[in-house]
């Protein structure tokens, strides 16, 4: 890609955003009393239990990577290595809440860690293994310390500016994060994806040339299995794949925006517009309509939550497709109360007749099952068609939203099947009305709705 074009544009827009998403002075010194304060906590906490444990500030607020106005703390506790997970798990987390001041909520990745709000800023406290190398890890977050010190050695004032740029680019897409809601890049990976490439503008450039397998190296061979679409080694652990979580959506999705900026450079990458709805949805009309459950979300942490509406809504769309309804698309959200599972379908109602295919007649064992399989249904048949059995059934269900309202047959997850009994199920208009109504979900329905990619927005989609 050229980056030549319109220099002078690009060069103020860029040196625009990176002023107004560099922290201000203020949320340096908010941010840096808070976890000063809850580190000497920890040091005082720690002599108090005679216990050997250190803690760390790690995360974007120690590398000085983050953005204004989305500043969050990161402290880990870190024991030593002859301590055992099941004494990791209880002496840390009783150690973590302390350090909270019993305020903290607690949360579980691979182990359990404490989460608390201190004067509106998330801080999470986590305990770990202290260990020599990497590779030596007995839990996941083990290996991030020597992140932390990895892109530390490597980032020096200009490149934690390029860091911003990217992860606000990331952002404004619609791929930062590696957590199931989004299977994104993390901040992790925009890091060393910077540090290899040098700037900001040059990963865009670098991946506007991307083809699948991708492998990024920082230097040293990679010794894992190079199987995903996008492999960047993990530099204090070359058997691990740091963007293992992005997935193949997210990773084209990031080089055709980094071809679209290339070219035409906007501020839309990084502050997508506010999409409008439309005068009238195309729901119930033409062929197009929407089905939706609206539940309350049960008692389970997002990650949780995230993974188990993405295995129900295809276990959803499977169970609509395999009774004859044309699935258009799908989409899950959440806000602070409900989950939303919504379909696009052909059709809502379909006929109570449905043509089945069977074995090739000169397979007799199969040709056995089969019409031995739909004689209870059968309304006509079965006759031969070329070579092959034919026969005309009748539907047990024909109304899409009775097939969406069912528990039974639909594989929903263990968490979710209580909640979603108890839900609504709605149909076109008032579907669109009921989701409206969230305005924590309301602009991501409207990013499944058009079906356009925010950085190239047309004037009917844009709010005012």
């Amino acid at each position: 890609m050229d980056l030549q074009v319109e220099r002078k544009s690009l060069e103020t827009l860029i040196s625009d955003i990176a002023r107004r998403i560099h922290p201000r002075e203020e949320e340096y010194r908010k941010l840096s009393k808070i976890s000063n304060e809850l580190t000497r906590r920890a040091h005082r906490e720690a002599q108090a239990r005679r216990l050997d444990v250190q803690p760390v500030l790690v995360g974007s607020f120690a590398r000085d990577t983050w953005l204004s106005g989305e500043g969050d703390i990161d402290i880990f506790l870190l024991f030593p290595p002859s301590t055992s997970r099941v004494e990791l798990e209880r002496l840390g987390l009783d150690f973590a809440k302390s350090v909270a001041g019993g305020r903290g909520i607690v949360s579980y990745a691979e182990h359990p860690y404490v989460r608390l709000v201190e004067e509106g800023v998330r801080v999470d406290i986590v305990p770990a293994m202290r260990v020599e190398d990497a590779s030596q890890r007995k839990t996941a977050v083990d290996r991030t310390p020597f992140h932390q010190a990895y892109v530390k050695s490597r980032l020096g004032p200009g490149l934690t500016e390029e860091v911003r740029l990217l992860k606000k680019f990331m952002k404004g897409i619609g791929a930062y994060g590696a957590e199931i809601k989004t299977l994104g890049f993390s901040g992790f990976v925009c890091e060393l994806l910077t540090i290899k490439f040098g700037s900001f503008l040059e990963v865009l450039n670098a991946a506007s040339n991307w083809k699948p397998p991708t492998l990024v190296t920082l230097g040293d061979e990679y010794s894992g299995e190079l199987s995903s679409h996008l492999t960047v080694v993990d530099p204090t652990d070359h058997t691990r794949n740091a963007a293992a979580a992005v997935s193949l959506e997210n990773y084209s999705k990031f080089i055709v925006a980094s071809r679209d900026f290339c070219a035409a450079p906007t501020e839309y990458f990084f502050y997508p517009p506010k999409l409008a709805p439309p005068e009238t949805f195309a729901y119930g009309q033409l062929g197009r309509h929407l089905v939706a459950a609206v539940f309350r979300s049960p008692p389970v942490i997002k990650e949780t939550l995230w993974g188990e509406l993405r295995r129900s809504a295809s276990s959803i769309t499977r169970s609509l497709a395999d009774r004859g309804f044309t699935v258009l698309g799908s989409w899950i959200g959440d806000d602070e109360s409900n989950c939303y599972i919504c379909l696009e379908l052909g059709e809502l109602h379909l006929s109570p007749w449905e043509r089945k295919y069977g074995p090739q007649v000169y397979n007799e064992p199969d040709s056995r099952r089969f019409l031995e399989a739909n004689t209870s249904r059968l309304e006509r048949g079965p006759w031969v068609e070329e070579d092959r059995w034919v026969v005309e059934v009748r539907r047990k269900k024909t109304v899409a939203i009775e097939v969406l309202s069912e528990t039974g047959g639909i594989g929903l997850s263990a968490d979710i099947i209580k909640s979603y009994s108890a839900g609504e199920f709605l149909a076109d208009g008032a579907a669109v009305t009921r989701i409206m109504k969230s305005g924590a979900v309301a602009q991501s329905f409207l990013a499944f709705y058009y079906r356009r990619p925010t950085w190239r927005p047309l004037a009917n989609f844009l709010g005012q």
